[in-house]
């Protein structure tokens, strides 16, 4: 058995010769991985949790400092909803925001309604305007950068030829009023 072993050795030297080798690496390879490679991961996967877990912690303010800034910021909400009385304002700063975009008004409608469990109106307007894309998407860019509380509902474009830069747009939007004192 010890004589074919080394005849098989004798004839496939090159082939045994590389197996011993890669045999010989790979046990140097292990070695070094669970000797050197191991626990510097594991010293920076627990350094990664550490500052996780700090910057979480930063994060996270009491329930009561939580409750005033809420507070707060519906206080702000509320003194950016003008009076019932001032919608011909709203409604005019609307019409001057297209004005100043360079775009045509069509029709112009508006409907008041009550909201359900507050002290607020609103007011839904439609219109309807023409003129460049880039008329129009100022018109919106104003508009939704209005400080009273006027929200886009929705818009509808539409461009009869493709070769005209005409643009038309039918828009939604809904004005929040509250109640005068």
């Amino acid at each position: 058995m010890m004589a074919l072993m080394l005849e098989i050795i004798r004839q496939k030297r090159f082939a045994v010769t590389l197996l011993s080798a890669l045999l010989l690496l790979g046990t140097l390879l292990a070695f070094v991985e669970r000797s050197m490679v191991t626990p510097k991961l594991q010293s920076a996967h627990e350094r990664w949790s550490q500052m996780r877990s700090r910057s979480s912690a930063a994060g996270r303010t009491d329930a009561a400092a939580t409750y005033r800034q809420g507070r707060s910021d519906l206080a702000s909400l509320h003194e950016r909803i003008p009076s019932k009385r001032q919608f011909p304002r709203v409604l005019g700063d609307i019409l001057d925001a297209a004005a100043s975009s360079g775009v045509t008004i069509g029709n112009v409608t508006y409907v008041p309604q009550a909201v359900k469990d507050q002290k607020l109106f609103s007011y839904a307007v439609s219109l309807s305007v023409n003129g460049s894309y880039a008329g129009i998407k100022s018109l919106l860019a104003e508009v939704q950068g209005m400080r009273d509380l006027v929200i886009v509902d929705g818009m509808g474009l539409s461009n009869q030829d493709m070769f005209s830069e005409r643009v038309s747009m039918d828009l939604k939007l809904t004005a929040y009023l509250k109640e005068a004192p």
